[in-house]
């Protein structure tokens, strides 16, 4: 037993170098040459210019967490978990990855125990400024961001617009939207729905072009503004999607308490967000909790801490729908 729990420690420990493999794959783009089948390593070493020993030695690794399989000596083939990484596929993981992989990300996951130590972001400790700002200051960066967060939620979008009804809401708001793509797909599913954008002033172009794309103009508004300050008012319901785990509690309660001021009596505040398990129960939210801590001094909560949040604001959870995803839709009135 003692050695079976070293083993699993060691495992555990070390658990960074497979992230990085997959970082890797994703940055040389490796699954794609697999996509007509399988591959030899000679094959592989040769279009990408690597060494033939080392990449052996690298897919071999992978291999060994079903991450591709070698299939005879130096042969190797796709997996399920592999053809996550291939980018082409539409459920693909690779943008999502190599957003992962960003150094400026890596180097604050190094200063964790900054974090433990003050429950602030370590992400502001090393570079100075916030995660956010760092962006607005690199492009580069921030184009790999927004495409990778955009690859990740696609589908989320279109699932939350089938799985839930907001056939009741005339006019709904999503605040700190982005570009539109929850919204668009619900105004697509529900004709007689009318919405607007609520985001930063440098959102706001890319929303309404993105908005005209999809031929919305006409039921959807773009407004830039921020929720610390005040939010829309005749709104029926007010979206906040995977926007509340950026934030500390603090924060969270002035921007509900800001929502709440402006909402009608029969008003909801519809909030996409993940749930976390309490107690030990393993809980893929508990590690993105983690990563919130480290990157934004942010935070994945459990019913009791939402259920806090709102009291503290002036509000009350109506009921917790369940998606068949990572997150759920917390419906919330005023109390």
């Amino acid at each position: 037993m003692q050695n079976d729990a070293k083993k699993l420690f060691m495992k555990m420990a070390t658990g960074f170098v497979l992230s990085r493999a997959l970082h890797t794959v994703a940055q040389l783009k490796l699954a794609d040459l697999f996509v007509q089948g399988e591959q030899s390593v000679a094959q592989v070493a040769q279009e990408c210019g690597l060494n033939d020993d080392a990449i052996y030695r690298f897919l071999r690794f992978l291999a060994s967490h079903e991450v591709f399989t070698e299939v005879s000596p130096k042969v190797f083939a796709l997996t399920p978990l592999a053809e996550l990484m291939v980018s082409t596929n539409a459920d693909s993981m690779y943008l999502w990855q190599l957003l992962e992989a960003e150094e400026c990300r890596w180097r604050a996951y190094g200063h964790m125990d900054h974090s433990i130590k003050t429950g602030a972001d370590a992400f502001t400790h090393i570079y100075g400024k916030g995660f956010y700002d760092y962006l607005s200051d690199h492009p580069d960066a921030s184009e790999r961001f927004d495409l990778g967060m955009k690859s990740f939620s696609t589908k989320e979008d279109s699932t939350i617009a089938e799985s839930f009804d907001f056939s009741r809401f005339s006019r709904i708001a999503d605040l700190g939207g982005g570009e539109g793509g929850l919204l668009v797909n619900i105004l697509k599913k529900y004709d007689g729905t009318t919405g607007m954008i609520f985001d930063l002033p440098h959102v706001k172009p890319v929303a309404e072009k993105y908005i005209a794309a999809n031929n919305l103009t006409d039921r959807c508004q773009v407004q830039a503004g921020s929720f610390f300050e005040e939010v829309p008012r005749d709104i029926d319901a007010y979206i906040f999607k995977r926007v509340f785990h950026n934030w500390g509690d603090a924060d969270v309660i002035k921007i509900l308490k800001n929502v709440r001021d402006a909402m009608h009596n029969d008003a909801r505040i519809l909030m996409v967000d993940g749930v976390v398990k309490a107690g030990n129960e393993p809980d893929i939210l508990k590690d993105v909790d983690m990563m919130m801590l480290v990157l934004f001094g942010g935070k994945e909560r459990t019913q009791e801490e939402f259920e806090s949040m709102f009291k503290q604001a002036g509000l009350q959870l109506v009921a917790i729908h369940e998606m068949p995803l990572m997150v759920s839709v917390l419906e919330v009135k005023k109390s």
